[in-house]
């Protein structure tokens, strides 16, 4: 059965945990909720953990020998708009480089191409276009990612 207290009795619970020796305890509390709070609402939580967080556990799980064995025949090419932004270099979005790029990899007969982007944005450049279309028109089957919004 819960105890029930007046509101005196709250009040003056509460300045006594304020002036006793736990207030120290209490306003440290207090102190790294609010810091917890205003990091969490700025979004660097999710920063450290993408920038420290991931990349310690791929590297406890690797030394652990926990990582999963990849095939070398496996090829990996990674980088996001953020990089592509950063370095200044547009053009590694265009059509025709992504064109050219699928055509170098389907030459070489893979199973399939996995690509993490949605080529959706409408292109206007004619070469885009055209080298947009001699890839997806290969054997090789190329998935891209897709999003699906109501």
């Amino acid at each position: 059965m819960p105890i029930k207290k007046s509101p005196k009795e709250l009040w003056d619970s509460y300045r006594e945990v304020l002036g006793s020796r736990r207030r120290g305890i209490f306003l440290s509390c207090l102190a790294a909720f609010v810091v917890c709070v205003t990091l969490q609402s700025t979004g660097y939580i999710e920063a450290l953990e993408d920038r420290i967080g991931r990349p310690a556990l791929f590297y406890i799980r690797e030394r652990l020998g926990l990582a999963p064995k990849l095939d070398p025949r496996l090829v990996i090419y990674a980088y996001n708009d953020e990089a592509v932004h950063e370095w200044g270099r547009p053009e590694l979005l265009s059509g025709k480089l992504w064109g050219d790029i699928m055509g170098a990899i389907t030459d070489h007969k893979p199973k399939a191409v996995l690509v993490d982007m949605i080529f959706g944005n409408k292109r206007k450049d004619p070469a885009d276009i055209a080298a947009m279309n001699r890839a997806f028109k290969r054997s090789t089957p190329i998935y891209t990612a897709a999003v699906v919004m109501p």
